[in-house]
């Protein structure tokens, strides 16, 4: 079951969410509110039990979870940690499975994100970690939590102001109708 039919993704969020410590500042946010961890890995690799540089070229046999480079044959390192994490977030915004292809050069979901749930964040974090450039570079995990943060603390801050101006609309009716009797 996909968010679009019901809620936005946002919206969950927030309903998810209803305690958000009320504060403008993301650490203060994402730092005091309870998160969902993966615990299950299936198979991992300890990558500080390799001699720096070391690269695989393994394959998983189950298609859907062969990252980008398992696919073409590229020698991987996170990517297919990178990958996971992408799947997992695509079957919580889209309820199912990613599928991906190639076009142009760059590697996409076959599912697109509404306009509504801040398209442009959530192309860019699909591109980023589908299309690793190489071992050596990785994307910046850190950066992308940020990205999301300051979106987040924007939406907050929206809500904030809408509920201001609706509670101040009230007090103003109130008044308005307790002047008039």
């Amino acid at each position: 079951m996909a968010l679009d039919k019901y809620l936005s993704f946002w919206e969950v969020l927030t309903l998810v969410c209803p305690h958000l410590p009320d504060s403008r500042d993301p650490e203060v946010i994402f730092g005091a509110t309870p998160s969902m961890k993966l615990i299950d890995f299936g198979r991992s690799i300890d990558m500080t039990m390799f001699p720096a540089g070391t690269t695989f070229l393994a394959k998983v046999n189950t298609s859907g979870f062969q990252c980008i480079e398992m696919k073409t044959d590229m020698p991987w390192t996170y990517q297919t940690d990178l990958f996971g994490i992408v799947g997992t977030i695509h079957v919580l915004i889209f309820g199912g499975y990613m599928n991906v292809f190639q076009t142009n050069g760059r590697w996409k979901t076959t599912n697109t994100v509404k306009r509504w749930w801040k398209q442009d964040l959530w192309k860019r974090f699909f591109d980023r970690l589908l299309n690793v450039p190489s071992c050596d570079e990785l994307p910046n995990l850190g950066d992308i939590r940020r990205e999301f943060e300051q979106c987040f603390m924007t939406i907050i801050e929206g809500k904030r102001v809408e509920f201001n101006d609706e509670v101040k609309r009230i007090s103003v009716s109130h008044f308005e109708l307790n002047t008039h009797r």
